[in-house]
């Protein structure tokens, strides 16, 4: 759904979501950062969080949305440092 002005009167939902994303319940909104295990190394992950549209309390519209996240390059962990 696309995100409402604050006169709709619709809340948003997710259900699905990886740690990280939320959504806004007012515009429907989904931000945030996935962590690096969510996709397996050099490989991709699809999740498919469901998104609920509701109107006083009582669900309108559900659609389930499709994000692919794809492992990146990193720098490697140095491990201990000695002074």
């Amino acid at each position: 759904p696309r995100p409402a002005d604050a006169q709709s009167g619709l809340t948003y939902s997710a259900s699905g979501l990886p740690q990280g994303l939320s959504i806004n319940s007012a515009t429907g909104v989904i931000t945030g950062t996935v962590g690096y295990s969510i996709a397996s190394a050099g490989g991709t992950a699809t999740l498919n969080p469901t998104i609920t549209a509701s109107s006083g309390g009582s669900p309108v519209a559900t659609r389930v949305a499709t994000f692919t996240v794809t492992d990146t390059n990193r720098l490697p962990s140095p491990g201990a440092q000695a002074n």
